[in-house]
């Protein structure tokens, strides 16, 4: 009979302090790192778009985390305001308000805040 033991989802770092070995690269669906993006205190935006941010409980820094399985949708939302020309300032604050809206009554549909982005670039 053979046995199996569950370690529960964790990152090959915890895996390595808690038990003394680590998944082979690549193979870890739990494995992470932390991406930071931050606005750029040059943007001609900075102040409107800190604004917009801090309104919505986020900061000029955010940290995410990037795991093999892909990244959060709400990363590529705080990216794309961080990089967005200031035509799409009021475009943007209106997307991430219904998107943090939605995040809090639990009813974020996987991509759809993806759809609503690119609407804006057609």
């Amino acid at each position: 009979m053979q046995v199996f033991i569950s370690y529960g989802k964790k990152s090959n770092g915890e895996l390595l302090l808690s038990y003394g070995f680590v998944l082979k690269e690549g193979t870890n669906p739990s494995d992470s790192a932390d991406l930071s993006v931050s606005l750029n205190k040059t943007d001609v935006c900075y102040k409107e778009k800190l604004e917009v941010f801090k309104k919505h409980g986020l900061s000029a820094s955010e940290h995410f985390p990037i795991q093999i399985t892909g990244w959060p949708v709400e990363l590529m939302a705080y990216s794309y305001l961080v990089v967005s020309p200031p035509t799409m300032a009021r475009q943007f604050e209106e997307i991430l308000r219904r998107r943090l809206r939605d995040m809090k009554s639990g009813e974020l549909r996987g991509l759809s805040i993806f759809n609503e982005f690119f609407r804006f670039f057609e």
